[in-house]
């Protein structure tokens, strides 16, 4: 590297060239100076051509190590992302520069990402500035796995022209919804990776309305706004198992539908049978004979070519400006659990793709061995009563969007994805309804929803609802887990929250998320109702959802105890209580299931 090009780059970035150590120097001092490491231990992997200290608009130093080809111009891969420099470099046969940048810690102003924008967007503009950082040819994409996909999300809106592609995998652009906390409800696999709560940057619990309050969403891709102010290809992959699935799915639908004009055919996403960060690929010696272990099912063809085609062609669009064969492919590209052979992957225009809601209503059964059902028709009018005890929390076993379970070492015991929910049926505190066994494949495609009608004297509960899918019996019988989904009664009607009233029936609305699930011949539907998500089952760890203490407080507490109590499911005439499934159709397009946080009025 010449004597040149480091000057060079000492202009760029507002950056001091390195001292005579090799460590760069300070930006200008600040509270936070010093808390990310100036050095690593790169190993064999390729070494930076050099690290420098960028200052962020307010003047924190943030360390980046850029990675040259060569000394021309190239495009630029840009990743950011919480102490990721020690951990990332361009691959040998690489034919770009890249650019790799340390975010600040939450500490240091950049609580739930709220300073990502800036600091993304600052960096941005540095690399496409010719005089800063002549080696960039134009074009500039950023990458993101998991929590460092999310500042690519927040840098997009309004960035520089030269930002050609974001490409964000198994991350949200929507920690508001699709983060901490779930219909209201603080979702400890994801909270608690973050330290919040309780932590030493918000040192007490921030009930739902108090979060979605927070100005630091703004900065998100939630708003129409916010889609529209993106001009980038946008390439976005998760798994139906991935704590952060359904904000990949509400990210993809912004871009293609609300997105900038001349962009929304350029957004595609990727959706496998995967879990946080899963690659599909079998593992060896998982007991599934050569198949991808998915929880406890066995996942025939969970990789596709396909899946690697929207890779090369994306990277070569947004590098090379081969824009046709990327716009060509479908926008959605889905595993379909269950599905005949070969037929398990298959495409869409749009995500919810056009589907006829159908409604399967709860109902009493027609013997004691099948004590409630799931029906088409509505049924008359009936009713079951479970007790909720908040000091002996129903269990959960597995999960469709867990994150921190993935960890032995945080969540000894933890389980994910698809597991067999019989053990949870059997207890008192949960209430089950069955379909018909499955006359042929059922395709289930879309967002699924639950209408439960409660009455209780409570006033507030936790409404939780699991959607398995039960394999024929009787040698079988499995009660795999597929879909869940959590409300908080409070927040039933939106961000302000209301109390129940006593005995009143009232409608709770629980958004179990999306899914593509085939239900084979013989197979059936099935809903578990409880009124908590509580630990793994037999084991010590926290809960999948925080506790609802069942009383006007939001929190459990020495001040405040928990209260147990009855909780009665209504369902019939004047109460359809009901499981919804899309089907799809090719014709019409379901209803906006996206939520609507609009902050309650002080």
């Amino acid at each position: 590297m010449t004597i040149a090009i480091l000057a060079a780059l000492s202009v760029s970035l507002a950056l001091a060239p390195p001292d005579a150590a090799g460590d760069p120097p300070p930006c200008d001092p600040s509270p936070c100076g010093g808390i990310i490491p100036s050095t690593c231990d790169y190993g064999t992997r390729p070494h930076p051509t050099f690290t420098v200290n960028m200052c962020a608009p307010d003047g924190y130093s943030l360390k980046t190590d850029v990675y040259l080809k060569d000394g021309n111009q190239r495009p630029v891969l840009v990743l950011r992302g919480d102490r990721i420099r020690c951990d990332s470099g361009p691959p040998a046969n690489a034919n770009y520069h890249m650019v790799v940048q340390d975010i600040r810690p939450a500490a240091c102003g950049n609580f739930l990402g709220s300073a990502d924008q800036d600091d993304g967007q600052a960096l941005l503009r540095k690399i496409a500035d010719r005089e800063s950082f002549p080696w960039c040819d134009g074009r500039i994409v950023m990458q993101g796995w998991t929590t460092s996909g999310i500042p690519v999300y927040l840098a997009a809106p309004d960035a520089v022209a030269q930002l050609h592609g974001i490409q964000a995998n198994f991350a949200t652009g929507d920690l508001l919804n699709y983060g901490f906390f779930n219909g209201g409800v603080l979702h400890h696999e994801t909270a608690d990776l973050a330290f919040l709560p309780p932590s030493s940057y918000y040192p007490s619990n921030p009930p739902w309305a108090g979060y979605v309050g927070m100005p630091i969403w703004d900065k998100y891709l939630i708003t129409t706004g916010d889609a529209r102010s993106v001009k980038a290809a946008g390439f976005l992959r998760s798994g139906w198992f991935d704590a952060f699935s359904q904000g990949t799915l509400d990210a993809f639908s912004r871009l293609q539908k609300e997105g900038a004009i001349g962009w929304r055919r350029r957004q595609k996403v990727v959706i496998g049978p995967w879990l946080h960060g899963d690659s599909g690929r079998p593992q060896p010696d998982n007991g599934c004979n050569g198949l991808f272990r998915l929880g406890e099912l066995c996942i025939p063809r969970a990789t596709n070519p396909k899946a690697q085609e929207y890779n090369d062609k994306w990277w070569d669009a947004v590098f090379h400006d081969n824009w046709t064969p990327w716009e060509q492919l479908d926008a959605v590209w889905v595993y379909h659990m269950g599905a005949p052979a070969p037929n398990e992957w298959r495409s869409y225009s749009t995500w919810p793709p056009p589907a006829q809601e159908y409604s399967l209503h709860f109902a009493s059964g027609v013997n004691p061995n099948d004590p409630y059902r799931l029906i088409s028709p509505t049924p008359s009018p009936g009713q079951v009563t479970f007790t909720s005890d908040p000091s002996s929390p129903c269990p959960t076993r597995g999960g469709t969007n867990n994150l921190i379970s993935l960890s032995p070492d945080l969540r000894p015991g933890g389980t994910s994805g698809p597991y067999d929910q019989r053990q949870i049926e059997a207890r008192s505190d949960v209430r089950v309804f069955t379909s018909a066994a499955s006359q042929g494949g059922t395709w289930i495609v879309g967002r699924i929803y639950a209408d439960v009608w409660i009455q209780t004297t409570l006033p507030d509960v936790d409404v939780f609802v699991r959607m398995t899918d039960v394999y024929p019996g009787p040698l079988d019988n499995r009660s795999m887990l597929m879909a869940q989904g959590i409300q908080r009664a409070r927040y039933r009607n939106g961000t302000c929250p209301e109390l129940l009233v006593p005995n009143l029936a009232q409608k709770i609305r629980v958004d179990l998320g999306s899914t593509a699930l085939v239900l084979p011949q013989g197979h059936k539907l099935r809903v578990i109702v409880s009124a908590a998500a509580g630990p793994s089952l037999n084991t010590a760890n926290p809960p999948l959802y925080d506790i609802n203490p069942q009383t006007v407080y939001e929190y459990i507490d020495p001040q405040h105890p928990a209260v147990a109590g009855s909780i009665t499911i209504l369902f019939g005439t004047g109460h359809p209580s009901a499981l919804v499934i899309p089907v799809p159709t090719g014709q019409t397009l379901p209803p906006d299931l996206r939520p609507n946080t609009t902050p309650c009025p002080p």
